[in-house]
């Protein structure tokens, strides 16, 4: 912002003090230009904020309805399997693996790609407390169940793949295969005892972005 004086010599205080006066007005007007300015694209970085966190938060919403049927599902057949699992295992290798299969759950991928932009921007300082505790909430939920999504996959594919490759067991087999499924059945209980808060974080997260 450059401020120029008017043109013309000054004579007397009288002139002076009009020089003042015009000054500082300009000045004022810089200021309040920049700062309508500096006002309305903060607006619209807040409106496009609120709209990119609620349509990704509605399809996370979505994901995670469908998720947790599935590791509901996953994880009651799952605890069944575990409480099955020596005897059945012993008389029929392939029946308890068949088992194993019968069920799964695809793995919905939940995003927060909204939120790391708004943190990286500097708008959330220009949006109201509640709002922005609700998209935190949601952040951190997605973030923490994403996490422990990411043990079960592993946990999945070892228990599995044992089963398929062992088509009898002896003792040490039987032991290892045990512990294996111990450790899957855990991590998806984990998710199941999460879904719920998850589901609630993100349902808050999309109402205080609903237009």
């Amino acid at each position: 912002m450059e401020i120029h004086a008017p043109q013309g010599p000054v004579h007397g205080f009288k002139d002076f003090l009009i020089h003042i006066a015009i000054v500082t007005l300009g000045i004022l007007i810089a200021f309040g230009l920049e700062g309508l300015r500096e006002t309305i694209h903060n607006r619209h970085l807040v409106r496009e904020t609120r709209e990119s966190m609620h349509e990704e938060m509605t399809a996370n919403l979505e994901h995670v309805q469908l998720e947790c049927g599935h590791v509901t599902r996953y994880s009651t057949a799952l605890k069944e399997a575990s409480e099955a699992m020596p005897a059945l295992a012993q008389r029929s290798q392939a029946e308890f693996g068949a088992r194993l299969r019968a069920d799964y759950n695809p793995g919905y991928i939940l995003v927060a790609n909204a939120w790391e932009t708004a943190l990286s921007t500097g708008v959330l300082a220009h949006m109201p407390t509640l709002e922005v505790a609700a998209y935190a909430y949601a952040a951190q939920g997605v973030r923490k169940y994403n996490t422990v999504q990411d043990t079960t996959r592993p946990a999945d594919t070892r228990v599995k793949a044992f089963a398929a490759a062992h088509a009898t067991l002896t003792p040490s087999d039987l032991q290892q295969e045990t512990e294996l499924l111990l450790i899957f059945t855990s991590t998806e209980s984990d998710l199941s005892y999460m879904c719920p808060q998850v589901t609630a974080d993100i349902e808050r997260a999309v109402r205080a972005s609903a237009p």
